[in-house]
């Protein structure tokens, strides 16, 4: 670990750690050159000559970089500092908690809230899809919320650790048969199935999926392991939205079910044609932009958002295998329509994924994926990262 006061390529001050993973570390540091506060991501000594990572990690800090969007979180450089033997990712700081952590400590989030964060996002996939970038990890993890000096709150997508860059050179080296990278319970059916050739439209389904989450405190494919959830998704159909919340908009249940279209053919074709109908819904109309800034939650809000918050560094994606030929799920009883509110009458229902997202969280890291805590070690793969918390400085970006 690098000590307070260390100089990283002659410019970066560590002024304290924020975290830490198997794969390296993440510090709070001063730009000595302009002065400005930076993210400073690096990668452990250890991994220094592994070509593998340092591709990777290279690859995220270009995709992130190339796109250029206020919703993705900035990269201010890249580098090597051969003294240290470190490589290193300076990025943007960022204060605040990703929306996992506020549907920890809300349950659920409201229509006008959701769209509020979600739409900004999917302006950044498709300046990231115009730009030859996948990014094939989108979830509630990765959709954070930031709280600028002059207290907006600004959503912002991060870890591009696994994105796919549109025929990259090395995409053959990075795909092997049978191995799955990714959290399941976010990925559309081809990348489940493991199809080295998956598009945007890959992007498309984990965006609905996730915005299904923020309504509904569930997910639209409710097994509780990573196998169950694929076979879920490869063979079966979504719970109607309506299912989890009687109320839902028909609009609203319309946009996100053609965005979980399994036929590629019937889902979106583009993020821009999925952000424009569901901006299109009933329930967003009339709202501008300075209403949408005031509808985001503001995580120094939450009480609870300090203990709950993971580190924000991704260590290596772990490799989910699944069976070849899964059971189809039980198809789900089907709901009669309920009325169109907004907001909804009454309390919300409470999150209810394989037992709100803990429980969800907790199975994702039994499976070994991405970002998922200290279990990670239980599956022999890399050493997980401790906890950090937000209220000792700020949380930090890209994991």
């Amino acid at each position: 670990m690098l000590q307070r006061g260390t100089r990283v390529a002659d410019r970066y001050e560590i002024e304290a750690v924020v975290g830490k993973g198997g794969m390296g570390a993440v510090y709070r540091a001063l730009d000595t050159a302009t002065g400005e506060r930076v993210a400073l991501k690096t990668l452990h000594e250890d991994f220094y000559e592994r070509d593998d990572l340092v591709k990777r990690f290279e690859r995220e800090a270009r995709a992130a970089a190339s796109v250029g969007h206020p919703s993705i979180v900035g990269v201010r450089a890249a580098g090597t500092d051969r003294a240290l033997r470190l490589r290193y990712i300076v990025q943007e700081f960022l204060r605040g908690a990703d929306v996992a952590g506020c549907l920890n400590e809300l349950g659920v989030l409201s229509p006008l809230s959701t769209l509020a964060i979600a739409l900004p996002v999917m302006d950044a996939l498709v300046a990231a899809h115009a730009a030859g970038i996948v990014h094939r990890d989108v979830k509630p993890e990765n959709l954070f919320l930031h709280e600028t000096d002059e207290g907006r709150v600004v959503p912002k997508l991060i870890d591009f650790g696994i994105a796919k860059v549109v025929d990259d050179l090395d995409r053959a080296a990075r795909t092997a048969t049978g191995l799955v990278f990714g959290t399941p319970w976010y990925m559309s059916p081809e990348q489940a199935l493991g199809d080295s050739a998956i598009d945007a439209r890959t992007d498309v389904w984990s965006m609905a999926a996730t915005v299904y989450e923020m309504l509904c405190g569930t997910l639209p494919f409710g097994a509780s392991s990573a196998n169950a959830v694929m076979a879920q998704i490869i063979y079966g159909s979504p719970a109607p939205l309506r299912q989890h919340w009687p109320g839902a908009p028909a609009d609203l249940e319309a946009v996100l079910h053609k965005a979980l279209q399994r036929d590629l053919g019937q889902r979106y074709a583009t993020m821009a044609e999925f952000r424009d109908a569901l901006a299109a819904c009933d329930l967003w109309r009339g709202v501008t932009p300075e209403i949408a800034s005031s509808l985001r939650p503001r995580p120094s809000a939450f009480e609870g958002i300090r203990d709950i918050l993971p580190m924000e560094f991704r260590d290596e994606p772990g490799a989910v295998s699944h069976p070849t030929e899964p059971a189809p799920p039980a198809a789900p009883a089907s709901v009669a329509p309920g009325p169109c509110l907004e907001p909804p009458a009454g309390p919300r229902p409470p999150r209810r994924t394989p037992e709100p997202r803990r429980t969800a969280a907790a199975d994702r890291q039994r499976a070994g994926l991405p970002g998922l805590g200290s279990a990670l070690a239980r599956m022999g793969a890399l050493l997980g990262f401790d906890r950090f918390r937000p209220g000792q400085g700020a949380a930090t970006p890209d994991g």
